[in-house]
């Protein structure tokens, strides 16, 4: 698979990167393995996002997490990337 990212993604990354550079890596990682789709590593917290039928989210690290949706083409788009303690 490959991984795509929207440009709300991209703009999200952009700000947690420049607020915390160590999310780089975390970031990096995270995505290498869903771009092999290893989803069932417990540390990701992979799961369904309630009332949508194609949209997931998965963790990069105890705080971050991000949302994203499998195309038909075979691309993972990583749509939403977000600091938890933040927003909720």
């Amino acid at each position: 698979m490959k991984i795509d990212t929207s440009s709300r993604f991209d703009r999200q990354y952009v700000k947690l990167v420049r607020d915390n550079p160590e999310i780089r890596m975390a970031v990096l990682v995270t995505a290498q393995h869903l771009e092999h789709f290893s989803s069932a590593s417990p540390s990701f917290r992979f799961k369904h996002v309630q009332r949508t039928n194609e949209v997931y989210e998965c963790s990069v690290n105890a705080t971050i997490r991000m949302t994203l949706e499998f195309t038909d083409d075979d691309v993972i788009m990583l749509r939403n990337i977000d600091d938890y303690r933040v927003n909720h």
